[in-house]
Order: structure tokens, then sequence, then C-alpha cells
């Protein structure tokens, strides 16, 4: 999923210049256009924020599922693969 792209298509559809955009997130054009183009790395609760400031709540449930899965995941499958590796069954 290119949260970043989202991002962005997001401010557009709500009429947001970055520098407006930047207003509501307490933080600076450029910060906000490295937020968009992925140059640098996304917090959750700044993605939420966003979400939030442009009136997306659909955009919101579909980003919190990739989140949410990506966060999931990944533990999980370390957790299965280590057991493997010991010669552990339950």
């Amino acid at each position: 999923m290119d949260v970043a792209g989202a991002l962005k298509t997001m401010r557009e559809r709500a009429g947001f210049s970055q520098e407006k955009m930047g207003e509501h997130m307490l933080a600076s054009k450029s910060t906000i256009s490295r937020m968009e183009s992925g140059k640098i790395a996304l917090k959750f609760h700044d993605v939420l924020r966003w979400c939030k400031i442009t009136d997306n709540p659909e955009a919101w449930m579909a980003l919190y599922a990739a989140f949410d899965i990506a966060a999931q995941v990944t533990p999980l499958t370390q957790m299965i693969t280590g057991f493997i590796r010991l010669g552990g069954f339950i």
C-alpha cells in the first residue's frame, strides 16, 4: 500500500496546500512534502491525525487495517519460524 501517495491524495481532495496541511499538523511545509514523498518514516498517530484533518474515515480504516496486519504478521511469522527451528511441536 502506498501510504505516502494516499496522504497526498487526501490532502489535495480536502483542498489543502502543503503549507495549510502543515499548519493543521503542526509541521513545516517541507515535513509535509517529505511525508507525502515517503522520504521520512510515518508514525501511526500522524497518519491518524492526517485522516481526521482531511475527513477521510474510509482511508483511516483502510490504513488501519494495513498497519494492523503488518504489525501482527511479522511477529507471528518470527515466532513460528523460531519454534520450528527449535524442533518443537505442541
